[in-house]
């Protein structure tokens, strides 16, 4: 009888390749597959990690949102996912979470000022700033705000 050799099951997927993937998407402005690949990693994480991973899709989907100019949508999901990083702030797991809530913070008190009236706006300065790589500058009740590139930057890996 012939020896039949069981092929090695395929191997799991390791957290920081699929962090490292889901990363780069959001840095593309691919909010929404971003967050395909970051809830695989959610669903499996250690319930001391899920926050961390929930809080970098949230924000991806709150960003989403903005682009398919969902206020409310984007408000909530950027208010959530930034409220679920702050304990990992300033870093962890190679991400600088505290530029991560920076950004998602700005982008929020944006919306926030501008209200849904004018989401269409917002919309057009996120768009803008994936383009052309550069923050926007928009007037928000007679006062300017920057507003940043929307990309996750990497640290020196610590827990995660």
């Amino acid at each position: 009888m012939p020896d039949f050799i069981t092929p090695d099951p395929p191997a799991e997927p390791c957290p920081e390749v699929s962090l490292t993937a889901g990363i780069a998407l959001f840095n593309q402005g691919q909010y929404y597959d971003c967050h395909d690949v970051l809830e695989a990693i959610w669903m499996e994480a250690e319930s001391m990690e899920k926050p961390f991973y929930q809080g970098i899709l949230q924000v991806a989907v709150g960003l989403y949102h903005l682009g398919n100019q969902n206020w409310r949508g984007a408000t909530i999901l950027l208010g959530e996912g930034v409220n679920r990083l702050r304990p990992f702030e300033p870093s962890y797991g190679g991400v600088a979470v505290a530029d991560l809530v920076d950004l998602g913070w700005a982008w929020l008190v944006a919306l926030q000022h501008t209200g849904i009236d004018r989401v269409a706006d917002l919309a057009q300065s996120l768009a803008q700033t994936q383009q052309t790589g550069m923050p926007q500058v928009v007037t928000v009740a007679d006062q300017s705000m920057t507003l940043p590139v929307p990309v996750i930057g990497m640290t020196e890996p610590t827990a995660a």
